[in-house]
């Protein structure tokens, strides 16, 4: 059954019925949208075993001992795609894995419950099991110098990351050299590359990774200056400056 309720506080009670006769009510208010529920739960931890995922919270109020965890796949965009389980008298919430997609990210929230209140959740995501992405980044350059380089990239699509991305590992390569790399966090989508042969091609690529490996996006070459920017700058406002003077000469003549 679904309810289009608007954006007041509404109070929702359920009751069951069969042969025997019918169960309690079960109350539950709905805030209305500009009402500001308690922050309840102070922290989310997710994490795995061979056959279940785990959820565990902190709460601050020790005496709320009902709950209601909140599943559902993080790029699904429909309401009925969603799962609710209560929790009563325990701070930690298990599920088989078997109903998890594998390499799929869920996004998690506990609700804490309090006579018919709800309070506001805590979010958090989990992989119920992980796999090295689909692709990796495709790399490219920023500004070139002549012995520096700035190499950009954009974060591969949900869909291919098949786990959390924990780092990029960006490798490097001179044509007759050996290859070097740097490793930085998942939150840099951009790194400078220092110390590098003037006038020299070279190849990059990065990886991305996650807790179950990385893989590698195309090759990306590109080739540093011959000479400097203050260098070259220097020279072409050299260049301006004789012919300025030679075309001064012309009109004296």
């Amino acid at each position: 059954m679904t309810l289009f309720l608007n954006e007041e506080a509404h109070i929702i009670s359920v009751t069951a019925y069969n042969s025997a006769g019918e169960s309690p009510e079960a109350i539950l208010r709905i805030p209305s949208t500009d009402e500001k529920s308690s922050q309840m739960i102070e922290k989310v931890v997710t994490s795995t075993t061979n056959e279940e995922v785990v959820v565990q919270w902190i709460t601050s109020e020790p005496e709320t001992t009902k709950y209601v965890v909140e599943w559902y796949e993080e790029l699904d965009m429909d309401p009925f795609g969603r799962s609710w389980q209560h929790v009563s008298n325990s701070t930690k919430w298990k599920n088989n894995k078997k109903n998890f997609k594998p390499f799929v990210c869920y996004n998690i929230l506990v609700y804490p419950l309090y006579g018919s209140n709800v309070g506001a959740p805590s979010y958090t995501q989990i992989y119920a099991q992980e796999k090295k992405p689909s692709e990796g980044p495709v790399a490219d350059t920023g500004i070139l110098g002549k012995n520096e380089v700035t190499i950009k990239w954009n974060e591969i699509s949900k869909t291919k990351r098949n786990g959390f991305i924990t780092n990029y590992t960006i490798f490097y390569k001179s044509e007759d050299g050996k290859e070097l790399h740097e490793t930085v966090n998942s939150d840099v989508l951009q790194y400078r590359l220092k110390s590098l042969q003037a006038n020299t091609q070279y190849t990059v690529q990065i990886m991305a990774s996650n807790k179950a490996g990385g893989t590698i996006g195309e090759p990306k070459t590109f080739k540093t200056l011959k000479l400097g920017l203050k260098r070259f700058a220097g020279l072409i406002y050299q260049i301006l400056k004789k012919a300025l003077q030679w075309n001064g000469h012309l009109l004296h003549l």
